[in-house]
């Protein structure tokens, strides 16, 4: 478990992507960053995953620092 820094939630104008960062720079070894939303009164979902570089799914992309320490989740 490393420890994160993030933004409790965000907001933009609608049909303009949202950008989620947040800092683990705790993170050692081959870690997953994992993301997950969760709306008020439901249970956490799964949105994306990645080990290095950048990944987009259906649900969102998320941008992964070279060093690790750090990545930036887009919502479109």
């Amino acid at each position: 478990d490393s420890k994160t820094t993030q933004p409790n939630s965000g907001e933009g104008a609608e049909e303009e992507p949202v950008h989620l960062p947040c800092n683990h720079s705790t993170i050692s070894g081959p870690e997953y960053i994992s993301w997950y939303r969760q709306i008020p009164h439901q249970g956490p979902e799964y949105l994306i995953h990645g080990l290095n570089n950048n990944v987009t799914n259906r649900m969102a992309s998320l941008s992964i620092a070279i060093d690790r320490k750090s990545s930036t989740l887009v919502l479109p």
